[in-house]
């Protein structure tokens, strides 16, 4: 396999939604969103993230995977802590979890684990890697969606879903 190294170029100029999660509950304590500087992303594919989390992409003799499998440890563990409480919390998160769970047996089922591809064309997948994506996008959705409800920001909605559904 190729190593894993960032993508080329200098640093880049963005927005970053920012969160503090209790380690001990998974309760969000902050939000904000702020301009901020990044060094260059380094492209993971589902299945290279999972690797790593999973220990079977040796990282200890590259400085470079052994940072990169740290962050993602410690995002993995919080967000996991995050989506724990706010499931116990919010019937639309507890309903949604249960969809893709019911989505992931079927695809256990019609495909084993003879996936070939990374982009779902092979079954719904839910490895770690897909689990760390999805609760980002899950906690970024919900940070944001209080920030605009904190300013009184008009938000518009899709016909049906709710201030618990984020649509």
């Amino acid at each position: 396999a190729a190593p894993i190294r960032p993508q080329s170029g200098s640093i880049n100029r963005c927005v970053t939604v920012w969160v503090y999660i209790d380690e001990r509950t998974g309760k969000l304590l902050d939000v904000g969103v702020e301009r901020t500087l990044i060094s260059r992303p380094l492209a993971l594919s589902f299945q290279s993230a999972t690797a790593l989390l999973d220990g079977s992409l040796e990282s200890a003799e590259d400085p470079y995977l052994a940072k990169t499998n740290a962050i993602l440890a410690v995002a993995e563990r919080n967000l996991k802590l995050w989506s724990e409480y706010h499931r116990e919390r919010n019937e639309a998160a507890k309903a949604r979890e249960e969809r893709l769970a019911a989505r992931e047996t079927v695809g256990q089922e019609l495909y084993g684990n003879k996936r070939g591809r990374d982009d779902g064309q092979a079954g719904f997948q839910r490895t770690r890697g897909h689990r760390l994506v999805d609760a980002c996008l899950d906690i970024y959705g919900y940070a944001m969606n209080g920030l605009l409800h904190r300013s009184k920001a008009y938000v518009p909605r899709v016909a049906g879903t709710g201030m618990d559904r984020l649509g």
